[in-house]
């Protein structure tokens, strides 16, 4: 009896590690709001805002099997992909994995001009795929 609890125990040590290694890095719950709810996470994904009402445009989402230390860029675009109206680089630490995050992107000081935007998230992993988010300020 011993040997087979023995056995059961180290099968499921194994069956974990696999599992715990072959874990790709990812993102879930990515949205993007102009009001968070009370803990700073989007409730819903926001496709359009206003460009007299929004303040302050979040990008919420929980990031799993990210590595300590990885560094997220973040990059904002208007209209295109040549240039970016703001980037970021955020090294990821232990308080941001398996949590909510949240990203802003505050209204520029001559306003917000109407028309598409698209934020990209990238990380410094080649088991990471790039999230790509659009919205539009009308």
């Amino acid at each position: 009896m011993k040997n087979k609890l023995t056995f059961l125990a180290a099968g499921l040590l194994m069956s974990a590690m696999l599992v715990s290694c072959n874990m790709k890095p990812s993102m879930d719950y990515v949205r993007l709001c102009n009001n968070p709810d009370y803990d700073i996470t989007c409730p819903d994904d926001q496709k359009s805002f206003n460009s007299f009402e929004t303040k302050t445009i979040y990008l919420t989402a929980v990031f799993n099997h990210i590595k300590e230390g990885s560094k997220l860029s973040v990059s904002w675009y208007y209209q295109d992909e040549t240039n970016p109206i703001r980037n970021m680089d955020i090294v990821i630490d232990e308080s941001m994995i398996d949590e909510p995050v949240n990203i802003r992107m505050d209204k520029p000081a001559t306003g917000w001009q109407t028309g598409e935007y698209k934020v990209v998230l990238a990380l410094d992993d080649e088991d990471f795929e790039p999230v790509e988010k659009t919205f539009v300020i009308e």
